[in-house]
């Protein structure tokens, strides 16, 4: 089995804008699909809600963990 781990995808957000960071997300993911790969990404919550918005249409399954605010 292959995987791709992404950690802390809200440090792409210093030297991109969120729809930059979408793109590349959809990139990889479109990518490790054809290509029989498992994509891990982990995010910290911030204040970018738009980009986790923007980009949990590309994975199978999203889980968080703690409560909203």
């Amino acid at each position: 089995e292959k995987f791709l781990i992404i950690d802390a995808l809200s440090v792409l957000l210093i030297y991109n804008n969120d729809n930059q960071v979408a793109g590349f997300v959809r990139n990889i993911t479109e990518y490790a699909s054809k290509n029989d790969v498992e994509v891990v990404a982990f995010s910290a919550k911030t204040k970018e809600k738009e980009l986790l918005s923007k980009i949990f249409n590309f994975f199978d399954e999203v889980k968080g963990k703690g409560k909203e605010k």
